[in-house]
């Protein structure tokens, strides 16, 4: 019987499996390669609350609310928060404001103050029945038209035990009314079984030119038969004197 001897060294790897995977440059690549994950979208909350100092309130109050009330609540509930002022672009402001009142996941309105601008965004977003997390402040009375609607109060104060309550209690709240389904009574539209708003539909500026070329060529095509109908009632009377 012929034995084949097969000469080792002290720094050469067992010949098998292990040994040849490890020698093929291409599999080893592919192994070291992270494997790619699909991030999930962050859902997105629009802030709606006083901006601007408010006479009865100290300067900078609303922002304090924002920092240390509102973010870390949004944050916890797994949403991103964004307020009008966070909206680093140089457009036309008002319809970056309506788009992300419509399109947002979800909105907490903070009703403190009673500010008008607020206000008019709720009735916006309620017009489509969409989901809004309401809050305002101890000292700001119920408002007569949404009192029907739940709100969760917090302390103007700012204390921090205050603060780490309504954190926790408005973190809460966000996850439930995200979780809520869609036939979940959002304003008193629903109530009155009114069909809330819709967007209509979006056409480009191409589409608008052909459709107006549409229009003038159908304004044309009326003159020109208008003209033959007079050519032709001159042939059969005649001229009108």
């Amino acid at each position: 019987m012929l034995h084949w001897d097969r000469p080792h060294c002290a720094s050469e790897r067992p010949f098998g499996i292990l040994g040849s995977l490890e020698d093929d440059p291409t599999i080893m690549r592919k192994a070291r390669r992270p494997t790619k994950r699909k991030e999930a979208r962050l859902r997105t909350c629009f802030v709606m609350m006083p901006i601007s100092d408010v006479p009865t309130y100290e300067s900078g109050h609303f922002d304090r609310v924002y920092e240390f009330i509102i973010k870390p609540a949004c944050k916890g509930a797994g949403l991103k928060p964004e307020r009008a002022d966070d909206i680093q672009v140089t457009n036309y402001i008002i319809v970056d404001i309506l788009r992300r009142i419509i399109e947002a996941d979800m909105v907490v309105c903070d009703l403190s103050s009673r500010n008008p601008n607020v206000l008019y965004e709720l009735g916006i977003r309620q017009a489509f029945n969409l989901p809004v997390t309401l809050i305002r402040d101890f000292k700001t009375p119920r408002i007569f038209d949404i009192q029907g609607l739940r709100d969760i109060e917090y302390d103007e104060g700012l204390r921090i035990d205050k603060i780490n309550q309504a954190i926790k209690t408005l973190t809460t709240t966000l996850k439930n009314n995200s979780a809520l389904g869609k036939n979940e009574v959002n304003s008193v539209l629903q109530l009155l079984s009114i069909a809330p708003a819709n967007l209509p539909p979006t056409r480009s500026l191409a589409e608008d030119l052909l459709q107006n070329k549409s229009t003038e060529s159908a304004i044309k095509a009326f003159d020109n038969l208008g003209r033959e109908l007079a050519r032709v009632q001159e042939l059969v009377l005649g001229k009108p004197k």
